[in-house]
């Protein structure tokens, strides 16, 4: 197998599927929504958003369900339909399909789904709400390309 310095396989991961931002292990403890990445200097166009679950999640129903609220204008849920993250394992998946009616899809450690629809997302933050109060974390991955010059994504 031919050998590919880091720098070749990140110009290839960013052509293939955008530029890929990491948040580190982030708690979802606490009814609200979770500030995970925040979108500034213009509109960006997201193939993926994954969060990772580092800890497992503790047991106890925790509905979840990705939004994006920009700076100007209305929040929107960017997945309507909510995934259940009770009890879910170390390395488990919450994505999303892309879909603006779509769900929330919760995995196991074994695969995730990227997103099959593109979405464009504002400046403003998107982020994770959960419904109730149970113990875990997850890291997050977004893919995306400017729409805008000067648009980028960091996370919050």
């Amino acid at each position: 197998m031919p050998y590919y310095p880091p720098s070749t396989k990140s110009a290839v991961a960013d052509v293939a599927m955008g530029l890929r931002v990491e948040r580190s292990a982030t708690s979802v403890a606490a009814i609200s929504t979770k500030s995970i990445f925040t979108v500034s200097g213009g509109n960006v166009i997201v193939y993926g958003i994954i969060g990772e679950s580092t800890t497992g999640q503790a047991g106890g129903a925790n509905a979840v369900r990705w939004y994006s609220t920009p700076t100007t204008g209305t929040a929107i849920a960017i997945s309507a339909g909510v995934g259940d993250i009770n009890t879910h394992e170390a390395g488990g998946f919450i994505s999303i399909t892309g879909a603006l009616a779509g769900n929330t899809p919760v995995t196991t450690a074994g695969a995730a789904q990227l997103m099959t629809v593109p979405l464009i997302i504002p400046p403003g933050v998107i982020g994770l709400a959960t419904a109730a109060d149970t113990a875990g974390s997850y890291k997050f991955f977004i893919w995306y390309v400017p729409a805008e010059d000067g648009a980028y994504v960091y996370p919050t």
